[in-house]
């Protein structure tokens, strides 16, 4: 007797219908990245070119975060945004890739000396205001490296989907760190050349914030109702 039939025709078309939809939605999402880059590459004429790219990529990273935590708010209150869940994983891993993309632009400028971000030629702690945005930097970029080693079927089937919801919810974590170390950086070490972001950073956060607690409120009133409902009916 067989036992490990081949998966249906249906079952393998549904395999390459839903790879070709994560492939298109990574190509839309790479074009939004390059655009966005461009707009904030143009933002910051006159720094000099190496600042200029990796400063513009961090700034659509951080786009791309902002993004990724609206859509779960957005689908609770209004469900015809549901079409933005399929999307809402991809635009978290295209916010580590830019954010990737920063770093790494940041190392290359300084011999790949990544410990140069931490620690002076003694080995002793750098205390400035951009050396301090480094470490908490640091700390988003673990988490944030967390939750796509995580975010997949396969960790979601491994932990249990409790665990890994529980797991899931360290993105915002992220968010305040990435938060932290963009506003020590945008107002203490770039203030010069950040004005056009300023504003993109501020509305991202009131959005943010405003949406999640809206959503948090609306779903805590129709778990209210709900239980309320059950208890009139078993009475």
């Amino acid at each position: 007797m067989n036992q490990n039939p081949e998966p249906s025709p249906s079952r393998i078309a549904a395999f390459w219908i839903s790879w070709g939809r994560c492939i298109k939605q990574h190509i839309a999402l790479g074009v939004l990245a390059y655009l966005l880059y461009r707009f904030f590459f143009w933002t910051k004429a006159g720094l000099p070119s190496g600042h200029q790219v990796n400063r513009s990529w961090a700034d659509a990273s951080v786009v791309f975060l902002f993004a990724s935590l609206l859509a779960g708010p957005l689908n609770r209150l209004w469900p015809r945004f549901k079409v933005l869940i399929p999307w809402r994983r991809d635009i978290g891993l295209w916010f580590a890739i830019t954010g990737g993309i920063h770093i790494g632009l940041l190392a290359q400028r300084r011999g790949w000396n990544v410990l140069g971000f931490f620690f002076n030629d003694q080995g002793e702690f750098l205390k400035a205001a951009a050396h301090a945005s480094n470490w908490v930097g640091l700390l988003a970029l673990a988490l944030t490296f967390f939750l796509v080693l995580t975010s997949n079927k396969f960790s979601e089937t491994l932990l249990g989907h409790s665990s890994w919801k529980f797991v899931q919810q360290s993105a915002y974590s992220v968010f305040l760190l990435s938060v932290l170390h963009t506003f020590i950086f945008v107002y203490q070490v770039d203030a010069r050349k950040s004005e056009a972001f300023r504003w993109v950073f501020w509305i991202g956060i009131a959005l943010v914030c405003g949406f999640q607690l809206w959503g948090l409120i609306y779903t805590t009133r129709l778990k209210r109702r709900s239980l309320k409902t059950r208890r009139k009916v078993s009475l």
